[in-house]
C-alpha cells in the first residue's frame, strides 16, 4: 500500500470519522488500532473551541492496524493520553534535541460506567522510555523483583 502525505498525522486523518472509529471499539478489552512512531525536535501550543492543544513537530509515520495504510508528516496530533507525555519530554531536551518515540493506540469501552463517550484511547509504548531522563533513570536502579503467583478464590 502506498505511503501518504498529510497536512498533519491525527486520529481522523488516520482512521476517519469519530462515527467511523465506535464500530471498531472490541466488547471486551482494548483493540490496537493505530501505530505512531517518530523523532520529535519542536512544539507548538495553540487553542480551538475544542480547548488547549499542542502540535508536536518533526518526522512522524502513522500506520493504520486495520487497513494497513501509512500517513507520513512533519506535524503531530495525538490522543491526549500519548500527547500529554509526549510533548513534556520534547519541552525537557535540549534545544534542537531529538525526542524519539513509538506507540499502538488502542480504542476500547469508557472505563467509567457513567462515561457519556462511547469509547476510551489505550497507548502502549513500544520504546523504553520517550528519549529522556526516565529510560537513564530506569537503568540506574536495581531489578524489580518478579510478582509472585496470586491465587483468586472463585466464590
Amino acid at each position: 500500500m502506498p505511503n501518504k502525505l498529510v497536512k498533519k498525522i491525527t486520529v481522523k486523518a488516520v482512521l476517519g470519522s469519530p462515527g467511523a472509529r465506535r464500530d471498531l471499539v472490541p466488547e471486551k478489552g482494548h483493540k490496537n488500532i493505530m501505530r505512531v512512531i517518530g523523532i520529535a525536535t519542536g512544539l507548538e501550543r495553540g487553542e480551538t473551541q475544542y480547548g488547549e492543544f499542542s502540535k508536536i513537530l518533526g518526522r512522524f509515520e502513522a500506520t493504520n492496524l486495520i487497513t494497513g495504510e501509512v500517513f507520513h508528516s512533519g506535524c503531530l496530533i495525538m490522543p491526549e493520553i500519548v500527547n500529554t507525555a509526549t510533548a513534556a519530554a520534547v519541552e525537557m531536551a535540549e534545544r534542537g534535541a531529538a525526542v524519539k518515540f513509538a506507540f499502538d493506540i488502542g480504542i476500547q469501552k469508557p472505563t467509567d460506567p457513567e462515561s457519556t463517550v462511547s469509547y476510551e484511547w489505550t497507548a502502549e509504548p513500544l520504546m523504553d522510555g520517550l528519549g529522556d531522563e526516565l529510560a537513564e533513570m530506569k537503568k540506574s536502579l536495581p531489578a524489580l523483583a518478579a510478582p509472585k503467583p496470586v491465587k483468586i478464590e472463585k466464590k
